[in-house]
């Protein structure tokens, strides 16, 4: 419903929500420090946010970010905002106005109404941004919301088609399911009814699309830096075959088979392979978390929490360790029979 809030002598335009007494369990309402949620359905209380109160240039003696506020600002302290009585000022029909004999040009038959409601509590601005509930709104209870009179666009319509005795009607509803998958399955049950439903779930599907193409373009970049690195382990160990023809010449001659030639490159390679893969995924849980603390910094402010945004999971950790020394000894099969076939002769000849 739209409204008027008074408080202070201050006002300032807004809108009146309705809230059931089960999402008191849910953010914004299940941050509230300043005051509580509701306790019944039908009790006459409100709950305004602190952004509301800064829009009228009111204050909380506790506040600290009210820079840029400008004008007359008021102070007052927690004690004395919390349980005192907030005016709703309501706009209802009129029917004195309706007149022929005297009509009053371009005035709607409506006058004010003024409903007095207590503030029982205070949600933060950062918790009152989660795209439900906006900074402007008042939140009453479900049903101590029928207690403000007021009347809008389509009551007009109900008086022209004799509905005057209609009950009161929400503009939207938003609606909550308990887990994510059951939420197609309440959008197509709700459009059935001939109910025009928008689910976050219709971006999440654009968001999903956008990601696999993110998800494409790293594959085949880490597909090109496996090949990369598969290379350049390769490369390294054949130039160690060089450098190290004298000592694999000595070691055959003393008795070494091609296995145990081969197990020192393979060793070689594992450990490469295991550094590499320990600093790569040090690396990546040190950018994720900086990633998570930045987005955090940003986001976390409009949906009134902190999240993390990057699942690191350590069983998938140990898993890309043991990929990478996994494929750093499948890079060395080539270089250790290469190091095994040398002939002991040849190298301490040519040394």
């Amino acid at each position: 419903k739209p409204a008027t809030i008074q408080l202070a002598g201050r006002s300032v335009k807004a809108s009146l929500k309705a809230v059931p007494i089960e999402m008191g369990e849910y953010p914004p309402f299940a941050n509230i420090t300043r005051g509580r949620f509701f306790e019944k359905a039908d009790e006459p209380k409100v709950i305004v946010s602190r952004q509301l109160l800064q829009q009228m240039h009111i204050i909380l003696d506790d506040d600290h970010d009210n820079i840029g506020l400008g004008g007359d600002v008021l102070t007052l302290p927690l004690d004395s905002v919390l349980g005192t009585n907030l005016t709703i000022v309501t706009r209802v029909f009129d029917p004195s106005k309706l007149t022929l004999t005297h009509p009053r040009k371009g005035e709607l038959p409506l006058r004010n109404e003024y409903t007095d409601l207590q503030i029982v509590g205070i949600i933060d601005n950062s918790a009152f941004s989660s795209g439900v509930f906006s900074a402007s709104d008042v939140c009453l209870p479900s049903k101590a919301i029928d207690f403000v009179p007021c009347i809008d666009l389509r009551s007009i319509y109900d008086i022209m088609d004799g509905n005057i005795n209609s009950k009161t009607k929400y503009g939207s509803v938003h609606i909550r399911v308990n887990e994510h998958k059951n939420l197609k399955t309440v959008k197509y049950k709700l459009e059935k009814m001939g109910f025009q439903v928008f689910s976050v779930g219709d971006k999440l599907d654009d968001i999903e699309h956008i990601f696999l193409m993110l998800d494409s373009i790293f594959a085949a970049v880490g597909v090109i830096a496996l090949l990369v690195s598969v290379l350049g382990i390769v490369n390294t160990l054949i130039m160690a075959i060089y450098e190290r023809r004298k000592e694999i010449g000595i070691m055959k001659s003393l008795g070494g088979t091609q296995w145990q030639i081969k197990m020192i490159f393979y060793v070689e390679a594992a450990l490469i392979g295991l550094i590499g893969g320990i600093c790569g995924v040090a690396g990546g849980k040190l950018a994720s978390q900086a990633a998570s603390s930045f987005a955090n910094t940003q986001i976390g402010k409009i949906i009134g929490c902190n999240m993390e945004f990057f699942d690191f999971s350590w069983t998938l950790a140990l898993a890309a360790i043991l990929f990478s020394v996994i494929i750093s000894v499948v890079a060395s099969i080539y270089p250790a029979n290469r190091a095994a076939s040398i002939d002991p002769l040849d190298a301490l000849r040519r040394e």
